[in-house]
């Protein structure tokens, strides 16, 4: 999976969780995100990360759903996240 597309993938998870009262968890997702974007030097991803972070501190229902990586098509972009859930499911077992 490439280093942008495993950071949405975990803002993504992060921001849902956030929206359904799971904070604890979300910022686990966002944390993870921003080191994986610090590592890859995605910069932009870790500034948006951050104010997710900032806002998650602040409000955590009001963490705002990501856009999609603007480089891939919609259907490149369902892929995507169609295979890295089917890669978390089969790690999760």
């Amino acid at each position: 999976m490439a280093p942008s597309t495993a950071v949405d993938f975990h803002v993504t998870v992060g921001s849902g969780l956030a929206q359904f009262g799971r904070s604890n968890v979300a910022r686990q997702h966002l944390e993870l995100a921003k080191g994986l974007a610090e590592q890859h030097e995605l910069n932009a991803w870790y500034f948006k990360i951050e104010r997710l972070l900032d806002g998650l501190a602040t409000s955590p229902a009001m963490v705002a759903s990501p856009e999609p990586d603007p480089t891939l098509s919609q259907h490149e972009f369902v892929l995507e996240v169609a295979d890295g859930l089917r890669r978390h499911a089969v790690s999760a077992r």
